[in-house]
């Protein structure tokens, strides 16, 4: 996958959160998390992947911080030929509804 793709997807994800309320944060260089979004003592840390899966070492990663951070791990998906953005909390696998 393209950097452009990726980083197009990035940005659906962070208007998504944002029209829901959700301030949303871009990290630089993106590992292992793409976007920090906080809403009411909330807070999510979530990496974006365009028709991807995430490696086993950066989701154990991803939900390290999340424990030390109190906040919730959470993998945003598209899944190849579909438009729905799918929010996956990466402790459980349920669908995150933010």
């Amino acid at each position: 996958m393209s950097y452009q793709k990726g980083r197009k997807f990035e940005w659906q994800v962070r208007r998504l959160l944002e029209s829901r309320g959700w301030l949303t944060v871009r990290v630089a260089r993106s590992k292992p998390l793409d976007l920090i979004a906080l809403k009411n003592g909330s807070i999510l840390l979530v990496e974006c992947k365009y028709s991807s899966r995430i490696s086993e070492k950066d989701k154990s990663k991803l939900i390290e911080m999340a424990k030390i951070s109190a906040g919730k791990p959470i993998l945003a998906i598209r899944k190849k030929y579909e438009r729905r953005i799918h929010l996956v909390n990466l402790e459980d696998g349920t669908q995150f509804n933010p």
